[in-house]
């Protein structure tokens, strides 16, 4: 069985979805293609006014792997791929339908906007489409489960790690952080309501991985209250998250965030930062799972939580142990081989 894996981007969703479990594929013995974002071979489409009439690419695939495809013509390939003969599978990873407006891929993917322009050629309808035009699609939580589904169904792989985040070496320290981008998710930060402030006022130190833009908004905090790494490269991102001492993962209540994956709380026990995390579907089922993370359901609790493990050292470096053991069981050493079973089950399927 001849796979050819093609990640949407080379940054953080390309490689945790798709190359990375496709790299430990490979490893393992697979005949596996990874095809990068900026050199995507022998894959283009034969138009007829504005159809997508033939598509050229590897003609000995037996299955295509594509990952949140938003753009009408590849959306339509997708149909003329399967029906050569061929199993297309797609990989989502977030309701793209519900993503903040705030957030620069509403413009992009707002079906009335289409990236600003008047043709309209990227948009989450494009990926709903798509998304019926599959043999199968995967996802990454049970909620995106519902939202996507392929010919034949959706398939659910829940987000692993990569092996070498468990020899990256953890800095213990009181420092909180947080990582990820409060311009994208500008609801989240809220959710911890005046922790970080009153954390800081008492002489704790708050940092974050990531752009600053909206970071002191968010958490109520000024612009010199905390320290900065700006942005970061998918190499050097682990290393500055096992940083933190204490890490925090809000999130808000809301309808993205309901299908949203439990890759956050993940990554920091993995790294060996010990979390506290907001009370969502995935969150819950990773902690009742592996007892990563300490929920907080409101504002005092994460003050509560995080002030614990802030002065309390042996606690919190019990936690980093614990959760760092429980992450080391999620690997894609351990796990790459449920990618293969799906696109094995596509390939039957065809």
């Amino acid at each position: 069985m001849k796979i050819y894996v093609y990640p949407a981007d080379a940054t953080g969703c390309g490689h945790f979805r798709l190359i990375w479990p496709a790299q430990a594929l490979q490893r393992a013995g697979y005949d596996v293609t990874i095809m990068p974002p900026d050199d995507r071979g022998q894959f283009h489409a034969e138009m007829k006014g504005d159809r997508v009439v033939k598509v050229a690419y590897p003609r000995d695939a037996d299955v295509i792997v594509l990952q949140r495809v938003s753009h009408k013509h590849l959306a339509q390939a997708v149909e003329v791929i399967r029906r050569d003969g061929v199993a297309v599978v797609m990989d989502i990873d977030d309701d793209l339908s519900t993503i903040h407006p705030n957030n620069p891929s509403w413009s992009l993917l707002h079906p009335r906007t289409g990236g600003g322009t008047m043709v309209q050629d990227h948009s989450w309808e494009n990926v709903a489409t798509a998304a019926r035009n599959t043999t199968l699609t995967v996802v990454s939580s049970d909620a995106l489960a519902l939202k996507y589904r392929g010919m034949h169904g959706a398939r659910v792989i829940e987000n692993y790690v990569p092996d070498h985040y468990m020899t990256i070496r953890h800095a213990d320290s009181d420092v909180v952080g947080w990582c990820g981008s409060a311009r994208t998710h500008p609801d989240d930060g809220p959710e911890v309501g005046p922790a970080v402030a009153r954390l800081i006022n008492g002489g704790h130190k708050f940092t974050f991985v990531g752009p600053r833009d909206d970071v002191a908004v968010s958490f109520g905090i000024s612009d010199d209250d905390f320290t900065c790494t700006n942005g970061v490269p998918i190499d050097e991102w682990p290393h500055r998250v096992a940083e933190i001492g204490v890490g925090i993962a809000p999130l808000a209540d809301t309808k993205f965030n309901a299908a949203k994956s439990y890759l956050k709380p993940l990554e920091y026990a993995a790294l060996g930062v010990p979390c506290v995390m907001s009370p969502r579907a995935e969150y819950l089922k990773l902690h009742e799972a592996t007892g990563i993370g300490t929920l907080a359901h409101r504002p005092k609790d994460w003050y509560r939580e995080v002030r614990r493990l802030v002065a309390d050292g042996p606690y919190r470096r019990l936690r980093s142990a614990q959760s760092r053991t429980a992450a080391s069981k999620l690997t894609y050493g351990k796990h790459a081989w449920r990618w293969m079973e799906v696109w094995d089950e596509a390939n039957r399927l065809r």
